[in-house]
């Protein structure tokens, strides 16, 4: 991989996100399983975020597809913050960016977006199945951890 400046600060800043989300779920999660689903949730959109700049989901990374994802993101994010955080409104936020992840590979694949790639449908078959997968997991982290919580 040919990288320059840039690439290692965005780089280093998506570690950095991550590292710091680490610490904080650590430091303040009510139990285990809420801890594990905040990680999860906080890898998948890593995951999402470094597929998509790296070499892209749907077609190249500079293909402007790409931006669906990060609508996920988007989603997943503001639900965690409406629902402040608790476990069960958590769990309710990572089932919708499930759906989002879902909606926007059907979106992709519908349009054909990406179509010039030789790895297309299977490269938005494949990160939309995974990653879909990861945020249903995670949701249901969250489940358990409202249920241990009473």
């Amino acid at each position: 991989m040919n990288w320059d400046l840039m690439d290692y600060i965005v780089a280093g800043g998506l570690v950095g996100v991550l590292v710091a989300l680490a610490f904080v779920v650590i430091l303040r999660g009510p139990n285990l399983f809420y801890m594990a689903g905040a990680g999860l949730a906080a890898l998948t959109g890593f995951v999402m975020i470094w597929a998509s700049l790296a070499v892209g989901i749907i077609g190249a990374e500079g293909d402007a597809a790409n931006l669906m994802f990060a609508g996920v993101l988007v989603i997943a994010v503001l639900g965690a913050l409406w629902s402040r955080f608790r476990s069960a409104g958590m769990a309710r936020a990572m089932f919708a960016a499930m759906l989002a992840q879902l909606l926007a590979g059907g979106v992709a694949l519908a349009a054909g977006w990406g179509a010039d790639s030789a790895r297309w449908p299977f490269d938005v078959l494949a990160a939309t199945a995974v990653l879909a997968v990861m945020w249903l997991v995670s949701s249901w982290l969250f489940r358990a951890s409202a249920w241990k919580q009473g």
